[in-house]
């Protein structure tokens, strides 16, 4: 129910012309603003070009935790703890690495979000292969 209530929530705010192309996670800047979004509690302040922004956030990190990890061999350079990883935990745990380097806001969402699991839950297997950075 609340997947399909976000889904409608996007629609009606992209074909009212919300989405000013400051709305899509692309970067580390727009991925913490979506995660601070995410996190806040009372969503009934949010300007609609937040609650998209909001929105992707919560598609992009969804994406990336339902999809992108599972793919990722044994030897990836995180290994995420057993059990239920949320959403939500996945927000705080990149959004605390975010915060914590500001230096990086300039580099790909979906690299910063490697980057904050890896400090996080680096994985031990000596044949774990180290993260490797995109050149510019």
């Amino acid at each position: 129910m609340k997947v399909r209530f976000a889904v409608i929530l996007t629609a009606m705010a992209l074909s009212t012309g919300a989405s000013n192309g400051q709305t899509i996670v692309t970067d580390g800047n727009s991925l913490l603003r979506s995660i601070r979004l995410i996190q806040s509690v009372d969503g009934s302040q949010i300007k609609p070009d937040d609650m998209v922004l909001k929105l992707y956030g919560l598609g992009y990190l969804a994406g990336f935790l339902e999809g992108s990890w599972k793919t990722w061999t044994p030897y990836a350079s995180f290994k995420l703890p057993p059990g239920h990883f949320s959403v939500d935990q996945l927000a705080a745990v990149v959004g605390k690495y975010l915060s914590d380097h500001p230096e990086r806001l300039h580099e790909p969402a979906g690299v910063l979000i490697l980057r904050a699991l890896t400090a996080s839950f680096p994985n031990s297997d000596p044949r774990a292969r180290p993260l490797e950075t995109p050149q510019p």
